[in-house]
């Protein structure tokens, strides 16, 4: 069976590829404060853990998800993007008695009758969209602009900052599981929701909301990513190796490390989901 790829497994597998190469610092724990182009170079100050530090680069990816027309802004590029803050939930399925595959019901965005997304995780986990304003979408919750950054209303930051009440969550993910009544009846009636959604600001290309696929963009030795699925981050890099003449290895299948799994549950529960999300479901192997 084919991989199904869940995103805290991503990140994971990224850490830990990226931390077996030598030529490679990795930082966490960083925020970029300030980012100036000098000449043909990009001079970035950020913090550290407590220190503040500054650093020249030849090249820079701006990879900022929502905020990534704060770097616009600092280097004077304009970009005309629009930012969508929306979420999913998740919910268990205990009676749920084998796996399923992710299955997409369509439907016109932003209605009562929006498009619904069923994706299953380990263990009787789910995770659920319904494209309609009381679920995924919010009535106030798409901003666009001509310029470069977008600043979210202070309501959605705090969501992404400190997190949600908890009584909104369980009446979003109640909604979100009778949204499926009509599409797969017992687990309408049968699946609990959780207290923790999967949620945040999307930044999106040019000004139509309902385009799915990522974007890069260049200006001289700058990259601009702009990704709306995880799944394409892939096609990102790839497409950022050929702008900058940089070579790729060919990718090759490989067993999951254990340290993988172990590093993608704490990750989940760090951030206080069900460790099970950040198990592979269905594939021994790791495509690279």
């Amino acid at each position: 069976m084919n991989l199904v790829l869940i995103f805290f497994v991503f990140s994971a597998g990224v850490e830990w590829v990226l931390k077996q190469k030598e030529n490679v610092k990795l930082l966490t724990n960083t925020k970029v404060i300030d980012v100036r182009k000098i000449k043909d170079k990009f001079l970035l100050r950020y913090t550290s853990g407590d220190a503040l530090l500054e650093e020249k680069f030849d090249y820079l990816i701006n990879a900022a998800g929502f905020e990534s027309g704060f770097i616009d802004k600092k280097l004077g590029f304009k970009r005309q993007r629009m930012v969508e803050f929306k979420a999913a939930f998740v919910c268990k399925w205990e009676k749920a008695k084998s796996y399923y595959p992710e299955i997409i019901f369509h439907g016109k965005r932003g209605t009562k009758r929006g498009m619904a997304q069923f994706t299953p995780y380990n263990e009787g986990y789910f995770q659920l969209h319904g494209m309609s304003k009381d679920i995924t979408l919010f009535n106030d919750g798409l901003f666009g602009t001509k310029e470069a950054h977008i600043t979210l209303p202070q309501k959605y930051l705090d969501k992404i900052e400190k997190g949600w009440s908890e009584e909104e969550v369980l009446i979003r993910a109640q909604r979100a599981i009778e949204f499926f009544t009509n599409f797969i009846p017992r687990f309408s009636m049968e699946a609990t929701p959780t207290k923790v959604p999967l949620f945040g600001a999307q930044q999106i290309p040019g000004n139509n909301p309902s385009l799915r696929a990522a974007e890069v963009s260049f200006e001289k030795n700058y990259a601009r990513c702009e990704i709306v699925k995880v799944s394409s981050a892939l096609a990102m890099v790839r497409s950022i190796a050929k702008k900058f003449n940089l070579h790729l290895t060919n990718k090759q299948s490989l067993k999951v490390p254990k340290e993988i799994t172990q590093r993608a549950m704490k990750i989940a529960q760090s951030r206080g989901f069900p460790k099970e999300l950040g198990k592979i479901l269905y594939s021994k192997n790791f495509l690279l």
